[in-house]
């Protein structure tokens, strides 16, 4: 034992007022329990004057304080004291309520120890007190504030996209119909504006999602060239639009396998894939594939300005300063959420680049081991979008939506009937037959949820298929509507295609 520290001990032993220093300077209260005679229990004085008590009123009886402690947290206090009788290395230490003589809760974090006679009886227990209460507040506020900020979120996220749906279908199914070479140029113009807006909502909210905690995964065995044939479809028209050379050697990654989560995979190659066309003006973008005998790698290789500081591009609202003038249309968000992503899905990241000559980025996944059967190398055959889908109903409090709808699906039903609330779907679905009911969820009088619900409880003599299209993009609304019976889901804005290909799936 160290001098200072054994003379400290001696002192305590002999000097009242240094054990006082140190109980009322240190802690909040310090007890000592006999466990032979469990109802005698000394209590500090800070104690009871922590919790707004005279502590001469008090006796020093353990029925004082379990009169005043929360019921549920004294359960939890014997259960770790049972525990820490049967285990010492069990620590008791838990954080319990108090109600202060003033009525309100204090938070005390208790700390004990089990002190055991010759034969390891226990016969006392030593313990110290700490208010925590401010720290618990604080913690309070931090939730209510992410709460706040999770409703605000879901709620901006559907007042965007709902006109933004309307946009981009509106200019989509323009673009079927117009030969004016500039008009089809400016509709053109007003699709990638859209599509680059819903790009950064879905960044905004990704990294509100990741901030929180709450970013759901979900991971299935995914097929490389599938992903990378899908990127193709994507960003073959913006970089046409441009005149660059895209590339997407999708071909090279057959029958490479990965476990990850499919669409945010997509979501990392799309923001890659973005700022490559975004900052080449002339040459090309090439997106290819190797692999070793355990991983495999992704490449996107651009001819574009190139970066000088790439420490700072990966922080969230940082833009490449070489770019004159600055990028007004770049939220700074995209590489942050690549980032982000990639440590939560273990994907290695790495750029390399230089100015005036281009950016190569790196992506580096596991390999899954598959048995490919014979029959997996046949090449699978298309869905016909030009099938008939029978008669359907579309449900959306949004006369907008409806119109957009309408245009995207008419050529291809039998009938088609709109309903701008829940009940007025239900008074149809009783009176006709359809083959698919596309459902809105937050409507006036009758919202989505309860509506498919009700769907459910009916005894139909036909069974339509339920489709749900919402603004709510966050996974558990999707979860919802699955465990409540829906066939599909679907997020606003969406395309006719991603509409048909839900509706043949």
């Amino acid at each position: 034992m160290n001098r200072l520290e054994e003379e400290l001990y001696n002192k305590i032993s002999t000097d009242k007022y240094v054990f006082d220093f140190i109980q009322e300077s240190s802690l909040d209260g310090l007890w000592y329990w006999d466990l032979e005679e469990p109802e005698d229990e000394w209590m500090s004085p800070k104690f009871w004057t922590t919790l707004g008590y005279d502590p001469t009123s008090k006796q020093h009886k353990s029925s004082e304080w379990q009169d005043i402690i929360n019921q549920e947290d004294l359960k939890a206090a014997l259960d770790n004291f049972n525990r820490h009788i049967e285990d010492p290395s069990f620590p008791y230490d838990q954080i319990v309520r108090y109600q202060h003589s003033l009525g309100h809760t204090v938070w005390i974090r208790c700390r004990g120890l089990i002190l055991r006679d010759d034969n390891n009886k226990p016969i006392r227990m030593i313990g110290a007190h700490t208010d925590v209460t401010q720290l618990k507040l604080n913690e309070q506020k931090a939730i209510n504030a992410l709460q706040a900020r999770d409703k605000f979120f879901a709620r901006m996220s559907h007042e965007i996209r709902t006109p933004l749906f309307g946009m981009l279908g509106v200019t989509e199914s323009l673009l079927a119909e117009p030969s004016n070479l500039n008009i089809k140029s400016d509709l053109t113009t007003i699709l990638s504006c859209g599509e680059q807006l819903q790009r950064i909502l879905n960044d905004i909210l990704t990294l509100a999602k990741i901030d929180a905690g709450k970013l759901a995964l979900s991971i299935e065995t995914v097929s490389l060239s599938n992903v990378l044939e899908h990127i193709s479809f994507l960003f073959s028209k913006p970089a046409e639009a441009k005149k660059l050379n895209f590339v997407v050697n999708f071909q090279s990654c057959e029958n490479l396998f990965v476990d990850t989560d499919k669409v945010r995979l997509i979501q990392i190659l799309g923001n890659l894939v973005s700022n490559s066309i975004k900052y080449t003006d002339v040459g090309s973008i090439t997106v290819s594939s190797s692999k070793s005998n355990t991983h495999c790698s992704i490449q996107i290789t651009d001819t574009g300005i190139g970066i000088e500081d790439i420490d700072k591009i990966m922080l969230p609202f940082e833009q490449e300063t070489n770019v004159q003038p600055l990028d007004a249309n770049s939220s700074g968000l995209g590489l942050d959420v690549v980032s982000h992503l990639c440590e939560l899905l273990k994907i290695e990241f790495s750029i390399d680049s230089a100015l005036g000559k281009g950016t190569q980025v790196k992506l580096t996944l596991p390999l899954k081991k598959i048995e490919t059967p014979e029959t997996t190398n046949a090449p699978t055959q298309a869905p016909d979008y030009t099938q008939k889908l029978g008669r359907i109903l579309i449900v959306d409090d949004n006369t907008i939506n409806l119109i957009i709808a309408e245009k995207m699906l008419s050529p291809l039903c039998a009938c088609l009937d709109k309903a701008k609330d829940g009940i007025k779907s239900l008074e149809l679905i009783n009176k006709n037959q359809y083959d698919i009911v596309l459902l809105d969820i937050n409507m006036p009088h009758m919202d989505g949820f309860e509506v498919l619900k009700e769907l459910k409880s009916l005894n139909l003599t036909y069974k339509p298929k339920i489709y749900m299209l919402t603004a709510d993009a966050y996974e558990t609304t999707k979860k919802r509507c699955l465990s409540l019976g829906c066939d599909g889901f679907l997020t606003k804005p969406f395309s006719k295609q991603q509409l048909l290909s839900l509706l043949h799936s």
